[in-house]
């Protein structure tokens, strides 16, 4: 889902410039660990897209580390319109639909 909504929004253009820039890499610079290669992905799409897509990734649970995080504050925010919503006052807020934790089944 999360790439579809960036597709929707972005096209594939910005998608393809990171994979570009990836397969461009030398080998020695290739992400090590699993938390390596979310950063330099978060890193990379915020780059390419010019846009902060810290919310977009907390929405989806999506670790990144703060030093990204910190990096991609040059940009404004962004997040798809379906996960936003707005209350009274008028002001926008992120919809937190996928920070709630599932409750088991009374069954």
């Amino acid at each position: 889902m999360p790439y579809i909504q960036l597709i929707s929004s972005f096209g594939w253009e910005p998608i393809e410039q990171v994979y570009r820039q990836y397969r461009q890499l030398p080998r020695g610079q290739y992400p090590a660990s699993e938390a390596a290669k979310r950063d330099y992905w978060f890193s990379a799409i915020c780059t390419a897209t010019h846009r902060n897509l810290g919310p977009f990734f907390a929405q989806w649970r999506v670790p990144v580390s703060p030093e990204a995080q910190k990096a991609a504050t040059a940009y404004p925010g962004w997040l798809p319109p379906e996960m936003r919503w707005s209350d009274k006052s008028g002001q926008n807020r992120v919809l937190s639909f996928l920070r709630h934790e599932r409750q088991p089944s009374a069954c």
